[in-house]
């Protein structure tokens, strides 16, 4: 089997992560689909996201080289847009 690595900058993985408080995250989920990635999202927000302190929510993009970046997170950060 011919298998072709992923280039440079592709998104390979989307992570959505849940802290309770400062430290490691709580629960974690991995998906490649970024639709079900974005709904599980939506769906923590809307289950985790309503009140308690101390709680924050993210939506990663991983790429090819293990680069992580936010594609969303809640509570937003002051001063950014929605």
């Amino acid at each position: 089997m011919n298998r072709t690595e992923p280039s440079p900058g592709k998104v390979v993985a989307y992570h959505v992560t849940i802290r309770h408080k400062p430290g490691p995250p709580g629960v974690t989920g991995t998906w490649t689909d970024a639709a079900i990635a974005e709904r599980k999202f939506t769906g923590f927000v809307g289950r985790y996201g309503g009140g308690a302190d101390g709680v924050r929510i993210e939506l990663l993009a991983e790429t090819a080289e293990g680069e992580l970046r936010v594609l969303q997170a809640w509570p937003p950060e002051p001063g950014a847009q929605r």
